[in-house]
Formats: structure tokens, sequence, C-alpha cells
């Protein structure tokens, strides 16, 4: 089991220069948590590809129910106290800092392409490769 961010699920649901990396991530460890808030961070995702006609509304309505049927991604909520401290302690935003709480709670890696969350959590955070 592992906790992922926003960019992993995007990444695995829309082609880019992650996808291959995330894929193979999903084959090794299938067993993904995340937090609720990852369904509106996606929903902003989709809202941008959309905006940039990356892809049309109704293959983003198909992407959208995708992520949220088949996905099976375990939600947990990270402690308000430990995000905040932690947002505090790193420097990283509240929102950012959600995911780091939640891996460090539950005593799992975090799987991120966020820059800022690898460098200044690198003992928590890390890329698929």
């Amino acid at each position: 089991m592992i906790v992922v961010d926003v960019n992993v699920i995007a990444y695995l649901l829309l082609s880019g220069p992650h996808t291959e990396a995330v894929e193979k991530l999903r084959k090794v460890d299938s067993d993904w948590v995340s937090l609720p808030l990852w369904r509106y961070e996606f929903l902003n995702v989709l809202w941008a590809h959309v905006r940039t006609q990356r892809v049309d509304l109704p293959v983003a309505e198909q992407i959208l129910a995708l992520a949220f049927t088949r996905l099976a991604i375990v939600e947990r909520e990270a402690s308000p106290h430990d995000v905040l401290e932690l947002a505090v302690q790193t420097g990283l935003t509240a929102y950012d800092s959600q995911y780091v709480a939640l891996a460090l709670t539950l005593g799992l890696p975090l799987y991120t392409f966020d820059k800022t969350i690898l460098r200044l959590c690198p003992e928590t955070a890390q890329q698929p490769v």
C-alpha cells in the first residue's frame, strides 16, 4: 500500500511524460491511498485539459467517471493538527502537507511528481520511476 497525490493519479488517467512510470508503479503496488481532496484537485486537472483543448468535455467526463468508479483508491484524512504543524516545519503549503502528513501517519511512502514535496520531504516522498 502506498500514498499517492493527484499528480500520480492524473498521469495514470491522462497521457503525459510520466504515464509510463505511473503504470509501472501501479503494477508493482495497486493498493493506493489518497486524501478525499484528490477528487477536487483532479477535477481541476480535467478542467485545465478541457480549457487548453487537450481533451474535449465528453472525454473528460469519461475519464472522471473512470477515476471515481474504477480506481478503487482508499480515501483517508490527515489530521489537521499534523498538517498545520508539518506545513510550518517544512514550508510546504497546507494542501501539499496533507499528503505528506497522511503518508507519515500511515507509515507509507508518498509517491508524487511535486518537486517541492520531493525536495522538502525526501524521507517520505519519492517519484515514480
